[in-house]
Parts: structure tokens; C-alpha cells; sequence
């Protein structure tokens, strides 16, 4: 039986979930029944990762971006529509907002025009778009949200099914009446569950890891992770941290990532007395180094102003650190306020410095909370079953099983 080739598109390979877990797909589809392509645009920081994948093809884009210009957009549909129909796939699959509604595009093109090309089928190829989160968010003005949710739906019209990572994304893309539900599957970006769990230290090393990250005795350790990015309301973390200190808290506060944002953020600490409490570790490279961070978490704490499925939180509950994050879409799916979690509105820093004092003054909540987000993140979190999950979307939508 001929192997199905899959082609899937994504905007840029920066430093994400969305980008990690579309390169762990690519890489971990059955080599016996699956080829693998990968595109992306330029300039990403995981393109060398990407080329190096062993039986996978990396293709870049070059007019594929994140910005909105309607002379690279339109480049970069004539390109996708060359890719396509160089590469002939069964089955191509998007991922991002802008990748998303760009790729369909070009895919329906060439589902248009491919007899033209004289390109033969003996099933009709399919279009499948992963959710990692949307592109219309609560921050944008109300114009350009209602355009991106209008062009969510067109291109929704011409999709062959809808993945979502979180049970949140799915139900407001049915409110918003992005799609056909009938269409719609939850395939959740996930993480090593097994290795966060059963990731251990030795009272050695704990007392190393605790100097590394500069945590003097008695101090609580508070952690977020991702990139300095205005979703991720860093700034909101770091006001946090000042309230703490205001409140006589002993702690180090450690924000793993960068980004754009970084100048404005660590003049934000400075300007808020908290420079010597705040260590900016840049990204952690290694799973190993995150969760060696993690087990000496006392608390984490998610600012962020939206989330598809948010990979550290549910990095931070696999590893029993006690979480407060802001009630935003999928956080919700991992965490219930008092139950798995405490939750702040968005952009409330007053209630999240609140909610982080009370995990860390009090053990007993601190147990409780942990243990109930541990239960949470159960194995429809983890990366071992996603691959397989998308393995029999991707064959059931070719009539393979």
C-alpha cells in the first residue's frame, strides 16, 4: 500500500508549542505508511532542527510571515500554491493563524486547478488545520477581530476536519460558528507526561539547582516559561513579584524564555525595585533543564492574556508544582479554580500576587492543589498518544481504516 504523504505548513519555527510539537510530529509519523514534509517561513530558530530530522523534507517559504502585508501574503500564496503542486500530498496540514488561513488557501487553489496540472488521484486530497490557539484575540481592536474570524470561517468551509489542542478553543470556535462541529476533533498538544512526573532530585542537587537559579536560603521559588511576547502579559508577572516583595515575601522569580519584549521587561523590573529578586535564564534547551527548574518550584505562575493549550502549565502540574494562572481559554482545561489551581481575571496582578501568596503560605493548599492538577493531566495530555491520534485522523480521512 502506497505511503500517504503528508505537508504540513507552519508559519515560522521560532521557540513554541505550536512549532515543538508540529517538529516532534513530523519526526515520530510512521515511517511505513507516512512521508513527512515540512514548510515554513524564514527565519525561525528551530529551521536548523527542522533540516536535520532525519527522513523528513524541510521546505521554507520565503514571503511566509507573521505580519499582515498584502504584496508578501499574496507572494506567499503563489508559493504555497507551488509548493503543493510540486509536492503532490495527500493530505496537507496547517498549523497557525496565519499559516492556517494562507495554506488552505493555496490548498483549495490547487484542489481547484490540479486536474489542470495533470495530477491524478486515486483518493481526493484533504485539508486539516490544528487550532494552537486563534489568531483574533481579546486585545485586538473589534474591527480587526470580527475580519480574522470572518477569514476563520471561510477558510473553515474548505477544511476537511478541525483539530483543536483544547476543549476551550473548540467551544468557542462553535459559538463564533467557525466550521461544521461534525468537523471538529480534540487532539491535544501534548507533553511528556511520564518523564515530568517521574523526574526526580536528590537533596544535592535540589540544593544545587536552588543556587543556580540564584535562590538564597528561605527564599520561594515563583517560575513562568515562554517567549517575551505581548500574549504572554509578562509584565503582569513581574508586577506581581514586586507586590510579593511590597508584602515581606522572600523570593526569586525566575522567567524562562526570550523575545522581543525583553529591553521593556527587565527595564520594568528595574523601574519596580525587583532586578535583584528576577533572573531572566533565556530559554532552557533541554526538557531535563526545565525539569530540574520545576521540582524546585514553589509556585508557577501563568500571566498569559490567551492560550491554545499552554505546554509549560501542564509541564508545571505534571511535575506536582502547585499552579495560578489568569482564566483565559485553555488554561481552563487543565486548571479549576481552588480545585487544580487558583485563577486571576487577565491583567489583575493584584489577584495573581494574591493567589501566588496564598500557594506558598500555606503547604496544605499548596499539597492539595498539586495533587489535584497532577490527577488533571492525564494521558490525553500526553505527546506519546498524539502522534498516533493525528496518524488515525490522517488515514481516516483517506478511507485507510
Amino acid at each position: 500500500m502506497p505511503k500517504l504523504k503528508v505537508l504540513h505548513i507552519i508559519t515560522k519555527l521560532e521557540l513554541g508549542g505550536a512549532q515543538r510539537n508540529t517538529l516532534y510530529t513530523v519526526k515520530n509519523l510512521d515511517r511505513n505508511r507516512f512521508e513527512a514534509v515540512i514548510v515554513a517561513g524564514r527565519g525561525g530558530i528551530l529551521e536548523e532542527e527542522a533540516a536535520a530530522l532525519d527522513g523528513v523534507k524541510f521546505l521554507v517559504a520565503p514571503h511566509l510571515g507573521r505580519s499582515v502585508n498584502p504584496l508578501t501574503d499574496f507572494l506567499a500564496l503563489i508559493e504555497l500554491v507551488s509548493i503543493i503542486r510540486r509536492e503532490k500530498p495527500d493530505i496537507v496540514h496547517t498549523h497557525s493563524s496565519k499559516a492556517g488561513i494562507l495554506g488552505r488557501g493555496a490548498f483549495f487553489l490547487f484542489k481547484i486547478f490540479h486536474p489542470l496540472f495533470h495530477i491524478h488521484y486515486t483518493h481526493a486530497p484533504k485539508i486539516i488545520h490544528t487550532f494552537h490557539g486563534f489568531g483574533f484575540t481579546p486585545a485586538q481592536p473589534k474591527l480587526v477581530r470580527a475580519v480574522f474570524v470572518l477569514l476563520e470561517k471561510l477558510a473553515a468551509a474548505v477544511s476537511d476536519s478541525l483539530v483543536f489542542v483544547s476543549e476551550a478553543n473548540m467551544r468557542e470556535a462553535a459559538l463564533r460558528g467557525i466550521g461544521d462541529p461534525r468537523k471538529y476533533t480534540l487532539i491535544r498538544s501534548g507533553v511528556d507526561i511520564d518523564f515530568f512526573k517521574n523526574f526526580r532530585l536528590s537533596d544535592e542537587d535540589r540544593a544545587a539547582s536552588r543556587r543556580e537559579f540564584g535562590a538564597a536560603p528561605g527564599d520561594k521559588i515563583v517560575s513562568t516559561i515562554g517567549p517575551f511576547k505581548k500574549q504572554k502579559n509578562l509584565g503582569d508577572f513581574i508586577t506581581a513579584v514586586s507586590l510579593l516583595k511590597e508584602g515581606g515575601v522572600k523570593i526569586r522569580a525566575v522567567i524562562v524564555g526570550d523575545g522581543i519584549e525583553r529591553p521593556r521587561l527587565v527595564s520594568l523590573a528595574r523601574a519596580l525595585g525587583v532586578e535583584k529578586e528576577i533572573l531572566f535564564a533565556g530559554w532552557l534547551d533541554t526538557k531535563e533543564k526545565i525539569a530540574r527548574l520545576l521540582k524546585i518550584t514553589d509556585a508557577f505562575l501563568l500571566t498569559s492574556l490567551w492560550e491554545g493549550l499552554p505546554r509549560s502549565l501542564v509541564e508545571a502540574a505534571a511535575s506536582g508544582v502547585p499552579v495560578c494562572a489568569n482564566a483565559v481559554d485553555g488554561v481552563t482545561d487543565v486548571i479549576t479554580d481552588g480545585e487544580t489551581g487558583l485563577l486571576a481575571p487577565p491583567c489583575d496582578a493584584i489577584r495573581a500576587a494574591a493567589n501566588v501568596e496564598k500557594i506558598i503560605g500555606d503547604e496544605k493548599i499548596a499539597r492539595r492543589l498539586a495533587s489535584s492538577a497532577l490527577a488533571r493531566v492525564d494521558e490525553s495530555f500526553d505527546i506519546k498518544n498524539m502522534v498516533p491520534s493525528q496518524e488515525r485522523l490522517y488515514e481516516a480521512l483517506c478511507a485507510r481504516i
